[in-house]
């Protein structure tokens, strides 16, 4: 239950707060959001110490500039917090900044581990794919159509995978416009979105907050069928930085190519002087 720090709301406000400051049009606008509702906002952090796949590389090791902004917590006994993490790639030798809207909840409840990845990211801009993905495991398909997801988990955490993700969890994990993502390891769940979540829209909002109130709910109900189930080891990861990156690499690479055929030509003209 998030704890009542409003000025009087219920506890369970949180599920439909008042947006009236996200569209007055001031600078602070988040942040004055947040406070009406009894949140807490902070804009900037380059120590974020969540252990996601979006926040660290494969190994383990802190991102290059990595940081995160527009961070809003839900006070509770375990942290709820919606904010947008940012990073620097460097594909090809050059800096490209990427960016993830995330979902962060902590969970004191076990979950099978497994990562989801809506089929519609890989048709979103110019990032096709999570930078981690886990090692050695061929993704399942959830759902069909232009709605289906791959879920990567160990053959004997399916079950457990799809006990969590029930028809409403999925139809706002991928709402018919940008594909979510979800992670699920010891501890914690985490949503991702190519898009910010810690924005001034309020459409947005309500679908993140729905899903923060559904996945809890879910992971209790889970957790209360499987009473003697522990928490199962996270799954190992691998960089899949090349597939998020790739179009930008190949935009580069073809313009190392086409600068060395054009310098071909003119050093070949300028041997016919």
């Amino acid at each position: 239950m998030v704890e009542d720090r409003s000025g009087g709301r219920s506890a369970r406000d949180w599920l439909d707060p008042d947006f009236s400051e996200l569209s007055a049009g001031a600078p602070d606008a988040l942040a004055r959001f947040a406070r009406q509702n009894g949140w807490e906002y902070y804009a900037y952090s380059n120590e974020v110490a969540l252990p996601g796949l979006v926040f660290h590389e494969a190994d383990g090791r802190d991102r290059f500039m990595g940081g995160a902004a527009d961070i809003v917590r839900i006070p509770g006994r375990l942290l709820t917090e919606v904010g947008n993490s940012a990073y620097i790639s460097q594909p090809a030798g050059h800096q490209v900044g990427r960016m993830w809207g995330y979902i962060a909840l902590q969970i004191d409840t076990p979950v099978a581990p497994f990562v989801l990845q809506s089929r519609r990211t890989a048709l979103h801009r110019p990032l096709p794919s999570l930078p981690i993905l886990p090692t050695g495991l061929k993704p399942s398909i959830v759902g069909d159509g232009d709605r289906a997801f791959e879920l990567y988990t160990y053959v004997a955490s399916v079950p457990g995978a799809h006990a969590l993700l029930t028809d409403r969890i999925r139809s706002l994990l991928d709402d018919g416009g940008v594909g979510f993502a979800l992670e699920s390891m010891p501890g914690w769940l985490f949503v991702y979105s190519p898009e910010k979540l810690s924005t001034l829209d309020a459409s947005t909002w309500r679908r993140v907050l729905q899903l923060i109130d559904e996945l809890r709910a879910q992971a209790a109900t889970v957790a209360s069928a499987n009473p003697g189930a522990g928490f199962s080891a996270a799954l190992p990861m691998r960089s899949n930085a090349w597939a998020v990156d790739r179009r930008h690499a190949l935009w580069v690479y073809g313009l190392v190519a086409a600068g060395m055929v054009v310098a071909g030509l003119l050093g070949w003209l300028f041997s016919l002087r």
